[in-house]
């Protein structure tokens, strides 16, 4: 079964995700990106949805020290967001990694294609 990382700070989205995906998935939560920092250290998943806004460590902080991590090589990254338009360009630091950004409140059919189009290998951003 592949697994999830899902790092949202709002415990409603977190849920919502997770009744939506645990069936076909191995969901791992964290609110903030230090939480998800903890847990990849222990747990590798087969991809990140990430939020950008939240409080501790953003999105941008945690996608920075997903790059970094050597053993993370490779995982594709979602990102979440109710923000219209992204900081930085983050699919030029990592192109191949960069699955793409849905905008909440997130349509979990969306969100259903868009990751078993990452996982096999496809992106959509």
């Amino acid at each position: 079964m592949n697994k999830i990382l899902v790092v949202d700070d709002s415990p409603l989205n977190i849920r919502m995700l997770e009744l939506g995906l645990s069936k076909d998935y191995k969901i791992f939560a964290a609110k903030n990106g230090m939480v998800a920092a903890s847990i990849l250290e222990k747990n590798v998943p087969d991809i990140i949805l990430l939020d950008i806004v939240m409080p501790v460590m953003d999105g941008y902080q945690t996608y920075e020290y997903i790059l970094e991590k050597a053993s993370l090589k490779g995982i594709p990254v979602l990102f979440l967001s109710s923000v219209e338009t992204l900081d930085v360009d983050l699919r030029a630091k990592d192109p191949d990694r960069f699955v793409g950004f849905l905008k909440k409140p997130l349509n979990m059919q969306e969100v259903k294609q868009t990751i078993i189009q990452a996982l096999s290998g496809g992106t959509n951003g």
